[in-house]
């Protein structure tokens, strides 16, 4: 008697397994890779801000002032308060800002803005970002 015929193997089963496996791992590795990348997105850090005069108002280009930094996404406008203390020791005005660091720019400014002999004034302004990552010191330029 002739041993009974054994069943092929079932590989039409294997194949979809095995198909279903690697796109399994796809999805896994694109998202992977997106979260990884969605991490890195560029961000704005100020590393701090330097004040200065090329005119000397209020004493400001022989005594620059800097503050603190902080950080946001590309693209935001933030509003900022600056003091502005006075080295001249009599009134000065502040009749314009803007800054010469690429990328950046001011509006929405309070000027002009007098600062009395014996104190400090306080310039509000509105900081745009760039639309790119940046890292460094945003210089303010008043005249």
């Amino acid at each position: 008697m002739p041993p009974p015929p054994s069943l092929p193997p079932p590989r039409r089963r294997s194949r979809v397994l095995v198909i279903v496996i690697v796109v399994i791992v796809a999805i896994l590795l694109v998202t992977a890779v997106l979260i990884f990348y969605a991490e890195q997105a560029p961000t704005v850090q100020v590393t701090g801000f330097n004040v200065w005069s090329p005119d000397n108002a209020c004493g400001l280009a022989t005594n620059p002032i800097s503050y603190g930094g902080f950080n946001d996404s590309t693209g935001a406008s933030d509003e900022f308060s600056f003091q502005l203390p006075n080295y001249n020791t009599t009134p000065c005005t502040v009749v314009q800002v803007s800054t010469n660091t690429s990328g950046f720019s001011v509006s929405d400014t309070n000027v002009p803005v007098t600062v009395p002999g014996s104190g400090n004034g306080t310039l509000n302004l509105t900081l745009s970002l760039p639309n790119s990552g940046f890292d460094g010191i945003v210089n303010l330029v008043y005249t």
